[in-house]
């Protein structure tokens, strides 16, 4: 009598296990208008070229921003404004170290000579200038792969993998669990990458994607680049419809000729990382009757 009790508590545990392997989940853009979102884009790289001598570079770049949803057509197809509100860019290269932040007034930058630093700060605070506080419309399709509509040119040059791309493409259709889907990712300039990505595991309503990039070309004649290692991983909201973040990270290496005609060797670490955080509408306050004067008693 125990074995038949425990064969049929194995039984229902196997059915049970089986019926949440097999369960699909349809990853897709939920995004209504009026929906806002806190943007948040860190990058952080590595490097160093070897050619004669040694220069070493280590940068870290943050954006902050915010999307805000302005319609929704009847294909699910949100047209989004997309505005960078501050830059902050610090890091060392060749020797000298220089910090940037958009939000601090940048001193020295009208010297006659000006030391490296305030050179490198100066040019930084022309070139991020020019995208900070307007807004750049993009469309952002069922499937979460955006088209960038107005206004950005030059933008996405300031990150190795962009600002405005999320790097993010669901799939065509619902996967279960250890479900895997190939996804490509070409810009304007040329840049192409491959992906591999896999639903590992959902977690509450948050959909866990992990992955790897199989191809990474840089238009460059003058530099054959190859990929060493790579990461990819991503939450996706399935009730709300948005990414909550993704991460990629690359190591490439690439060969080429310097300047002077002899060889140059490259070796950068890239990490990238994009946040959004949805932001409260914030409803008006209903305005307090005004309470009637009442006379002093005599």
């Amino acid at each position: 009598m125990k074995r038949l009790v425990f064969c049929l508590v194995l039984c229902v545990v196997v059915a049970l296990l089986i019926a949440d392997e097999a369960k699909k989940y349809d990853l897709v853009s939920n995004l209504k208008k009026g929906d806002s979102f806190a943007k948040v884009v860190k990058v952080e790289m590595k490097g160093a070229m070897e050619g004669g001598e040694v220069q070493e570079m280590n940068m870290a770049i943050q954006m902050s921003g915010e999307m805000s949803v302005e319609d929704v057509d009847s294909k699910v197809t949100a047209t989004v404004a997309d505005k960078i509100t501050k830059a902050q860019i610090k890091g060392r290269m060749s020797g000298v170290e220089f910090d940037y932040d958009s939000d601090k007034k940048q001193e020295g930058g009208e010297k006659e000579n000006p030391d490296p630093s305030e050179m490198i700060r100066g040019m930084m605070a022309e070139r991020c200038g020019q995208y900070l506080n307007k807004a750049f419309k993009i469309k952002v399709a069922r499937r979460w792969t955006t088209e960038v509509v107005e206004g950005a040119e030059g933008l996405e040059d300031l990150l190795p993998f962009g600002y405005l791309e999320l790097m993010l493409q669901l799939p065509d259709y619902p996967v279960a669990i250890g479900d895997t889907w190939e996804v490509k990712i070409k810009n304007e300039h040329g840049r192409e990458i491959e992906l591999s990505l896999t639903l590992k595991e959902v977690l509450g309503t948050a959909a866990v994607i992990e992955g790897k990039i199989k191809k990474f070309d840089v238009p460059n004649p003058d530099m054959k680049v190859t990929l060493e290692s790579s990461s990819y991983s991503a939450r996706f909201n399935i009730e709300k419809g948005y990414p909550e973040s993704v991460s990629l990270a690359v190591t490439i290496k690439a060969k080429g000729q310097g300047e002077e005609g002899g060889e140059v060797n490259v070796t950068e670490s890239i990490t990238h990382k994009c946040e959004l955080k949805p932001k409260e509408v914030k409803q008006d306050e209903p305005k307090k009757e005004d309470t009637p004067k009442t006379e002093p008693e005599k």
